[in-house]
Parts: structure tokens; sequence; C-alpha cells
């Protein structure tokens, strides 16, 4: 599946902003397999979905050139019959560009200052 998804070893995925975020193949590998996240193979239009359509977007205490995206999803498989409500992040280098990691939790975590927030009033 992954050589489908990567031209170069590499897709570009245009955010909510215009901007183009690169996700490697081994940057998803990592995701999906280093980090037992088997439950995102077939998730990848959500990761994508989340930097096109977030909910906000948070600075990263830790680091200053990392930014979070963040997006509630009311349905997310975690396995072929098992549906969640959790919150999609994906962390993304801001400098580079570059997403470095993907994960979920059923709380918001938004725990940096925040960036940019969707207008709740559209």
């Amino acid at each position: 599946m992954a050589k489908d998804l990567f031209k170069n070893g590499e897709r570009k995925i245009t955010d909510h902003e215009g901007r183009d975020i690169v996700l490697t193949e081994r940057t998803w590998r990592h995701i999906i397999r280093d980090n037992n996240r088997a439950y995102f193979r077939r998730q990848f239009n959500k990761v994508a979905g989340t930097l096109k359509k977030p909910d906000v977007i948070f600075n990263s205490r830790k680091d200053k050139n990392v930014v979070i995206y963040q997006r509630y999803l009311a349905e997310f498989c975690l396995a072929n019959t098992v549906f969640v409500r959790t919150y999609i992040y994906v962390v993304v280098n801001w400098k580079t560009a570059r997403v470095l990691t993907a994960y979920i939790n059923p709380k918001s975590q938004t725990k940096g200052p925040i960036k940019w927030q969707k207008d709740s009033s559209k």
C-alpha cells in the first residue's frame, strides 16, 4: 500500500493554508510499524485530512519549530469492526514542513500555545 501512496519516497499534502507538508514513506512506516500504530495503515486519508482541515494547530512546548495539527473524528476505525471517537494529532516540523509522527488520543490535548483555530461559527 505504501508504494501506491508515495512517489520518490514522499507525499506532499497541502494543508489548510496552502502550504505543502511532506510525509515521507519512512515516516509513514515509523508511524504504523515502529510505534505499534497499525490502525493507521488504512487511515492515510485521516492523517492527510487533519493537515487539510484541522480544528486547531498548536505550538509544541518543547520545540519552537514543531506544531501539532489536531482534528476531532467522530468515527475512527481501530480494527475491522471497532470504531471510536477520538482526536487525531499530526506533528509537523514547521521549519522543514515535514511530518514527524501522528497519533490518536480520546481526549483533547491542546497543551501548547494555539497557533490557529477553526472558526466555530462556520
